[in-house]
């Protein structure tokens, strides 16, 4: 179970419409919590919170088959999130609070590094026009 102090620093906020907005709010956090009750076919959450430099969390569903990952034909959260690389796969509360426990400023700050980088590769027009 989230500790209280977890729990106090969640917000979870109406759909962004504008752009100021959505760019506040990216700038506001530290880390994106992306959550789905299916698997996620759309993935543009995740790599606009990366293109802000934010790690992403998010539940990837039957991620773990026989301690391997098992992806999920047009799931972003496979496709985009690389576990402990730009950001988690924490599929339980419980795991997400042991990530946050864990997380440093340097881990998040080098998550963030690398979920930019790969935002930047897979949106960079000269790399999507070949």
């Amino acid at each position: 179970m989230l500790s209280k102090k977890m729990l106090d620093s969640i917000v979870i906020l109406p759909e962004q419409r504008w752009l100021e907005s959505v760019g506040a709010f990216y700038n506001s956090i530290d880390i994106f919590w992306q959550t789905s009750r299916i698997w996620e076919s759309f993935w543009n959450v995740i790599a606009e919170a990366f293109s802000f430099e934010l790690p992403v969390i998010t539940d990837y569903k039957d991620f773990y088959n026989n301690g391997k990952i098992r992806p999920h034909l047009y799931d972003a959260q496979v496709e985009l999130v690389d576990h402990d690389v730009t950001g988690y796969y924490a599929n339980f509360p419980w795991v997400f609070e042991k990530i946050l426990w864990t997380l440093d400023d340097k881990k998040v700050a080098e998550l963030g590094n690398w979920a930019y980088n790969k935002a930047l590769g897979l949106y960079e027009w000269r790399v999507g026009a070949e």
